[in-house]
């Protein structure tokens, strides 16, 4: 078969294709479902259509009429709901005019009027609407009961919609009875416009008038239907059906949401509200004795829902309306009237039920579902009916679990918590946060959040599998339907027409028509005439329609809702007990079984309306948007709240408690509470459609979203972060301590994977993926964490270096496990850097305290014990410590996790907070690593050098000032009392020194402790580095051997092994499948680890190293050179002298007011001393010119005890001899690192001198097992080697003899006999060696006490001593010599016999390679002669190599692609970076924006109330003014009444002016005179006074 040919290019464009191609991620459903853009098709048409369906009844078209103006005038009615829910007070944000004479109040009047004027005309729209509404509605009740029309069939749909428009204006009533803030803007508008005269127009006023009282007359609505329906005759009975069609709709549970529920509780108790208008009269009491309705139904309807949702968080209890009537009587309400003081939804007794209708709803999906992907073919007419049952069911119970939220909610919002019975509510809480925060209990809380998640979770799943709902409703819908109109109704028709009943037969045939496929129709005529012609001869009655059956549509049309109201209306009337339009019922023309059905089938069509609008359906059932909205309580705060805090939000509430809660179930139903969110902001902008409330759920979103990842993350990081560190902890340990009764709290188990999975959460329309942001949180927090170890470690002492390394053990484990789960973690090491502040730094924070902790309080205060090998610090200090710097304070999350965790932990580590071991170098050499080790150590050698030349060199220097000259070695015979007092005489002047134990000392510790910490830090780093070579093994080829009994069988089994663990080997694989570059580094890799520990690196000989070269730099420690060219014997020049004097003065017994050397210094000093002589090759003539060990010898042999200047004998030597045995461990130690040197400083000299000088016999107690090894390599190669003198063990023998004979005290002896020298350069000077003399000399005599005889004495025993040397190193030499010969001739010939062999195994190696050159020409003879029958094979190979080339130019396409891809998403990440920055940018401006708002905001407050001050002011004065005018006004009248008095009495004089008149006084009013004059202005008292009547006279007038 030919195979299609691909271009490059086309191939690179397919693979380029696949980015486009949207993936699902195969995440956890938690979270809710996503509300995508989506092109719906909407029949619901409201009754646009019904002049489409002619032939229906004209009555029913009529009504459908009638039907479409209640339903536009229900939207109208929620549209003046929600702008009275959402009105907010305009008045307390415009400016006022201060007082009259402010110059630009009708610039303000101005914009008060233009600012208020379209919310003012709002309101007049809802003035007008509410009465228009009435009078439709009593228009509509009057139609409906008019004496004609009373017994006529009203529709249940007709019925629904006029309890519908009852519960809207009990809904609009109650919202402008809620809201004052609508009449304070409309009498601050009132005030403006008549300032400036602008409602001049009579209508204007008339209607400003109007809407004043509208808006003031408590339940103005209410009343005003029920005087205007109550002149309706018969009206009750109308209201009577209502009662009962809702009743009924609740009793079956016929609605498929909350507020379609609660519509009709509401519409029950509006219509009792209408109905009882009679004062004297309950026409509730005739309509149940016409057994009209039943009261004991309606109570326990009241009784069940007790409070509902009136209008967002609005609530109100229905039966308040039943009490609010004429002639309530408590005592037919037995139920209902008794208030109880628990919800009666009790949520937290009917979870477990809700748990068991959610498990076995989703087990009864996931079958349908699995049965139907599981078989791929088109649904069956039962699985669709199935398909349709299931959905129908989901949508109920997310209506009834929804329902419960609900009504537990407005419950609780109607019952605030009182803080006198709730202890946890403060007394100073607000109305809204008793309500809220305080009104739930635990488990209260727990429950609903388990509700929501399931409600959220059902409804997502539904959603996602909506497509398969929509299309097995439509399929089943129109199945039954046209079943049902073709078939059931066809045997009704036919005997309506037989039996000539006119009317019945019309409205069956306008069913039909209306309702029928006309496709299928035809197909069923031609069924019928075929089934016709085949009954031929048979009886006619055989034969049945049902047998007819349904032709099958690919895509079934989806009956309208014009068309499915008609036909149900028209049905119900065939079955109603009323009549039709005429006088007879048609019910009782229809047979028992065709009744039957129709009832059957108005059922099962109650919900085919909202089930082919299944994704509106189901949006419904789930909204859960009451939960958020508060505008009920924002206006009872009158201003004092703009919006309420996030901690009285009752989303964030339940969020919050999941995120504090101990309940791990609860975590993964976390983001279900943020969809309350999504919900609110959906009703805000498609059914509010207020902006300024969507921009307020956003921002509370913003607040809580960044809340709820910072608590999440820190409860991540909490959990992780203590069971790492309780993986840390020992089995063992803990069940000790839940022994010793200590329990450690071990975190519980969470159920954090789920969210930390969650890529795409969906909230108000964004995408964020929760995994990354929680990423960069834990980030934040292992930084924080790592830093909060770090400063712990800094202000503390160096031994807390092992809390350090277990606390960054902790943290890498706590990485490790959220590593595995987030994607956004960044690598710890790169972490660690850059908390360590060693990112661009070239030492770490870590690095520079462990050497500000050696140079101040390790180094000069901590003493060294040789035994533990521990540092531990000293009793007495002689160097202050820095007060080290204070930790911040960090939460004990960033520490161990947990209080019981970190009680664990600490004590843990004080058991080694008291010293410095193995375990604390350990955690320095795997925090240091190579290059802190090397900063510390060159550090080290800094300070070491420091001390050398100028704190140790000095006190040298003064020391030996006080040295004597000379100081031999005394005789034996003198006895130790008298060589004890003979070195206490001489060395008395250095005893003087005062600096001798303490700065002497000192410095010899400082260098000591530097030597030792050195050997400790590279034998720690020698174990990891052997543990590290453990672990690579696997992967560099290093199998060990395994057991077998030959060595054939050995090889085959590791060949084996080799070949099984090949794929390990990483070098192997990169040479196979790297490039170059990638090549290169893992060979250097692996020989990097190979070589690690096999090329002879070693710190601690660099140190020393480094050390003796600054020794040699300086001959101070060296001294002069011997006058013999030898060695100086009794001069005290070098510094093993200096060191044996100070030695001398330790052995000596601690006085009872002293402390022993080792007490304050350890052994510190002995390092640092022993070391020096060690580095300068003076170690064996210590040994042996030391004056304590000569005095431990000679006390060993007499075995005296005597007091000497209050020193006792025994006990020093006791002293020297725990001494000796410290020095000989240190000298062994330091041999193993110094012994090296020697050899090679040794060879060099005889190379100088032409002499050769072997090391491997050298006579030495030190030699280590590295030495050993090389002498019995070395004897490998000489195996018979010649017969030699051991010149060394007869040197011992002849001084032994000779220092018996000195120890015998005999003169003769000292002139005759070889001289004992006891320091004489041999190291085998030991204990048994001095045992032995013991048994030599059994009875020494007693030696002469003179000082100056036995010096006398010992000039000449150092003269014949230093002869006998001379002569036996001369023989030594001579034998050595031959025994060189003879091992190199027996070296020669076995080179020689190495080299033939060699030879040998060339010349074979040649043979066998002309051999192969032999058969491999005779194979290319062969293949010649082949060539000819090979070229078939010849043209295979080249077409195989044009297929390797065409795979390989796709292998470079494809990486083409690649690369391509790598570049894109670097610059999707620039992007993406670009982005955040933008982002972070835009939240910072927000910020800005916002605190410039608020700022805003409070000058605002504060200018309304300077204005409120002003205006009271401007009040005060004007009533003043008006005081004043009346004072005017009397003022004005007595004047006139004192011109007529004078007129008066002129005129009087005039007529008899002889008759005396008395003189009339006129009293002036008080308020005149007082204004007449210079009255002063009012008090400050009568200011405030005055505007407190003005501003209490404002609100009575606004009220």
């Amino acid at each position: 078969m030919a195979t299609d040919t691909v271009s490059i290019t086309d191939a690179v464009t397919n693979v380029e294709l696949l980015d486009e191609c949207l993936l699902p991620d195969d995440l956890p459903p938690i979270e809710s479902r996503p509300l995508p853009l989506l092109c719906r098709a909407i029949f619901d048409t409201n009754f646009e259509d019904k002049n489409a369906y002619i032939t229906g009844v004209s009555k029913y078209i009529e009504e459908a009429t009638r039907h479409s103006e209640f339903n536009h005038m229900l939207e109208q009615g929620h549209h003046h709901a929600s702008l009275l829910y959402t009105w907010r007070c305009c008045s307390r944000a415009v400016p006022m005019a201060r007082s009259s004479d402010q110059p630009n109040r009708v610039e303000i009047n101005m914009k008060v009027v233009e600012v208020l004027k379209p919310e003012v005309d709002k309101l007049y729209g809802f003035m007008h609407f509410a009465e228009q509404a009435a009078q439709r509605l009593c228009m509509e009740v009057k139609r409906l009961c008019h004496s004609e029309k009373r017994k006529d069939f009203v529709s249940e749909a007709y019925l629904l919609t006029l309890g519908k428009f009852l519960n809207m204006f009990a809904v609009l009533d109650e919202l402008r009875n809620m809201k004052a803030s609508i009449k304070n803007d409309v009498s601050t508008f009132k005030r403006a416009a008549q300032f400036l005269q602008v409602l001049t127009d009579t209508q204007a006023i008339h209607d400003m008038h109007n809407l004043s009282l509208f808006l003031a007359s408590h339940n103005k609505i209410k009343e005003s239907l029920r005087n205007d329906i109550s002149k309706i005759e018969g009206y009750e009975e109308l209201l009577t059906d209502v009662i009962n069609i809702c009743q009924f709709m609740l009793e079956n549970k016929l609605y498929l949401s909350a507020p379609e529920k609660h519509m009709y509780v509401k519409a029950i108790a509006f219509s009792i509200y209408l109905i009882e208008s009679d004062p004297d009269v309950s026409m509730l009491a005739k309509l149940e004795h016409k057994k009209r309705l039943s009261i004991a139904k309606l109570d326990r309807i009241f009784k069940y829902i007790e409070v509902v949702p009136l209008f967002g968080d609005m609530q109100i209890e229905p039966f308040a309306f039943v009490r609010m009537t004429k002639v309530y009587d408590a005592n037919k309400w037995p139920l209902s009237d008794k208030k109880g003081n628990r919800c009666n939804i009790q949520i937290v007794e009917r979870l477990p039920a809700i748990k068991l209708e959610h498990e076995s709803y989703l087990a009864q999906l996931a079958k349908l579902n699995s049965e139907m992907t599981i078989c791929d073919r088109d649904p069956t007419d039962v699985e669709n009916v199935e398909l349709t049952s299931l959905g129908l069911s989901g949508l109920q119970l997310l209506c009834r679990w929804t329902a419960n939220i609900v009504e537990t909610i407005s419950w609780k919002l109607l019952h605030p918590t009182n803080p006198a019975i709730n202890q946890q509510c403060p007394e100073t809480a607000e109305d809204y946060e008793r309500a809220t925060r305080y009104n739930y209990s635990v488990e209260e809380k727990s429950a609903i959040i388990q509700v929501i998640g399931m409600i959220k979770g059902l409804q997502a799943l539904l959603s996602r599998l909506e497509p398969t709902f929509s299309q097995a409703i439509r399929r089943c819908v129109y199945t039954e339907l046209q079943d049902f109109v073709q078939n059931s109704l066809s045997e009704p028709l036919l005997k309506a027409l037989k039996g000539k009943k006119d009317l019945l037969a019309n409205i069956i045939q306008s069913i039909r028509d209306t309702c029928i496929d006309v496709l299928a129709a035809q197909h069923n005529v031609v069924q019928k005439e075929k089934s016709k012609k085949k009954s031929k001869g048979k009886d006619s009655n055989s034969s049945s329609s049902s047998d007819v059956r349904l032709v099958k549509r690919s895509l079934p049309p989806e009956p309208s809702s014009t068309q499915l109201y008609m036909a149900r209306t028209q049905l119900e009337s065939l079955v109603s007990e009323r009549s039709a339009g005429g006088k007879k019922i048609l019910r009782k023309e229809l047979d028992e079984k065709t009744v039957e059905k129709i009832e059957r089938f108005l059922h099962k069509t109650t919900h085919w309306t909202a089930l082919l609008h299944f994704a509106d359906s189901l949006s419904a059932a789930g909204d859960l948007s009451q939960l958020w909205f508060r505008e009920f309580y924002l206006e009872i705060a009158n201003g004092e709240r703009i919006q309420f805090p996030i901690d009285m939000s009752m989303p964030w509430i339940l969020t919050d408690h999941i995120l504090t809660t101990s309940d791990a179930s609860l975590l993964e139903c976390a983001l279900f509470q943020l969809d309350l969110y999504n919900d609110a902001a959906h009703y805000c902008l498609f059914n509010f459609q207020k902006q300024f409330l969507y921009d307020e759920v956003e921002a509370e979103v913003n607040l809580c979203f960044d809340q709820f990842v910072y608590k999440l993350s820190d409860a991540i990081y909490t959990h992780f972060k203590q069971l790492a560190v309780c993986m840390l902890l020992d089995k063992r340990f803990k069940a000790e301590c839940q022994r010793a009764g200590v329990s450690i709290r071990t975190p519980p188990a969470a159920r954090f994977d789920a969210l930390l999975k969650q890529r795409h959460v969906q909230i108000l329309g964004r995408t964020i993926d929760l995994n990354r942001l929680i990423s960069q949180r834990i980030n934040i927090a292992i930084i924080k964490s790592i830093d909060t170890a770090i400063w712990k470690f800094e202000s503390d002492q160096l031994s807390s270096i092992l809390e350090l390394d277990a606390l960054l053990e902790a943290n890498r484990m706590c990485h490790d496990l959220l590593n595995a789960r987030l994607g956004g973690l960044a690598p710890f090491n790169d972490l660690f850097l850059e908390a360590n502040h060693n990112v661009g730094a070239p030492h770490g924070r870590i690095t520079l305290h462990i050497f500000w902790e050696l140079n101040y309080d390790f180094l000069p205060n901590f003493t060294y014990n040789t035994t533990t090998h521990r540092f531990v610090r000293s009793r007495v200090t002689f160097k202050e410590t820095p007060a080290r710097e204070r930790p911040p304070t960090a939460s004990v999350l960033y520490h161990w996790g947990s209080k019981s965790l970190v009680a664990a932990f600490t004590n843990i580590f004080h058991v080694y907070s008291g010293f410095i071991g193995m375990p604390h170098f350990k955690a320095i050499a795997q925090l240091l690593q190579y290059q802190g080790i090397s900063v510390i150590l060159e550090e080290v050698l800094k300070l070491a050098r420091g001390s050398l030349q100028q704190g140790l060199k000095n006190h040298t220097r003064e020391v030996l000032k006080l040295m004597p000259k000379l100081c031999k070695l005394p005789r034996n015979d003198y006895g130790s009392p008298a060589i004890l007092q003979y070195y206490c005489h001489h060395l008395d002047g250095a005893s003087k020194y005062s600096e001798m134990k303490s700065e002497f000392c000192q410095e010899l510790r400082f260098i000591g402790n530097m030597v030792a910490f050195c050997l400790q830090l590279e034998l720690a780093l020698a174990h990891e580095e052997t543990w590290d070579l453990l672990v690579a093994a696997p992967f560099t080829n290093v199998i060990p051997k395994p057991p077998a009994k030959t060595v054939v069988e050995q090889e085959k089994q590791l060949q084996k092994l080799e070949e099984k663990y090949s794929r390990l080997q990483l070098t192997n694989v990169v040479e196979k499948f790297g490039d170059t570059s990638q090549r290169a580094i893992a060979r250097e890799a692996e020989l990097l680890t190979r070589e690690r520990l096999c090329c002879g690196l070693n710190i601690f000989e660099a140190f020393l190293d480094r050390l003796r070269k600054m020794l040699q730099m300086d001959p101070i420690w060296k001294g002069n050179p011997p006058a013999n060219r030898i060695m100086a014997i009794e001069e005290c020049e070098e510094w093993h002298r200096i060191w044996s004097a100070l030695q001398f003065f330790l052995a000596q017994p601690a006085v009872e007011s002293e402390r022993l050397h080792e007490e304050i210094f350890g052994d510190s000093v002995h390092w640092g001393a022993l070391t020096l002589i060690q580095l300068l090759g003076q170690h064996r003539r210590f040994e042996i010119l030391d004056f304590s060990y000569h005095l431990y010898r000679i006390q060993k042999v007499d075995q005296k005890d005597d007091t000497i200047n209050g020193i006792v004998l025994t006990k020093m030597v006791e002293r020297i001899r725990r001494l000796q045995l410290l020095n000989n461990q240190i000298f062994a130690t330091l041999g193993n690192y110094v012994s090296i040197w020697e050899e090679h400083e040794a060879k060099m000299t005889l190379k100088q001198q032409n002499r050769r000088v072997t090391f491997q016999l050298e006579p030495t107690i030190f030699n280590t097992r590295r030495r050993f090894d090389a002498q019995a390599t070395l004897r490998d190669h000489v195996p018979n080697p010649a017969p030699t003198v051991p010149i060394v063990e007869q040197l011992a023998d002849q001084m032994t003899d000779v220092s018996g004979e000195f120890f015998s005290g005999n003169s003769r002896g000292l002139s005759s006999n070889i001289p004992t020298f006891s320091s004489v350069p041999t190291c085998f000077n030991t204990q048994s060696r001095f045992d032995a003399q013991a048994d030599h000399v059994p009875n020494p005599a007693p030696t002469v006490p003179i000082v100056g005889q036995l010096a006398d004495q010992m000039t000449g025993v150092f003269a014949k001593a230093e002869q006998a040397i001379r002569t036996l190193i001369t023989r030594f030499n001579a034998q050595e010599a031959s025994l060189i010969a003879a091992r190199d001739a027996e070296a020669n010939s076995a080179r020689e016999l190495r080299n033939t062999n060699q030879i040998m195994q060339v010349t074979l190696e040649n043979t066998r390679q002309s051999e192969n050159e032999l058969r491999k020409r005779l194979n290319e003879l062969e293949e010649s002669m082949r060539r000819v029958q090979d070229e078939n094979r010849t043209l295979t190979r080249d077409f195989n190599q044009c297929k390797q080339d065409n795979t390989r130019l796709e292998q470079e396409a494809t990486r083409n692609v690649d690369k391509h891809r790598r570049e894109m998403q670097t610059h999707r990440d620039d992007l993406q970076k670009k982005w955040e920055e933008f982002r972070v940018q835009l939240k910072i401006e927000h910020r800005q924006k916002l605190s410039q708002y608020e700022r805003d905001i409070k000058n605002l407050r504060r200018v309304l109330d300077d204005t409120r001050r002003d205006l009271s002011y401007a009040q005060a004065k004007v009533r003043e003014l008006e005081l004043s005018r009346e004072d005017f006004e009397h003022a004005v009248r007595d004047e006139l009444q004192r011109t007529m008095m004078a007129k008066y009495r002129d005129m009087v004089l005039e007529i008899a002016p002889e008759r005396p008149i008395p003189p009339q006084t006129v009293s002036i009013p008080t308020r005149f005179r007082s204004t007449s004059t210079s009255r002063p202005g009012p008090s400050v008292s009568n200011k405030e006074n005055d505007a407190r009547r003005a501003g209490r006279m404002i609100r009575d007038g606004d009220r």
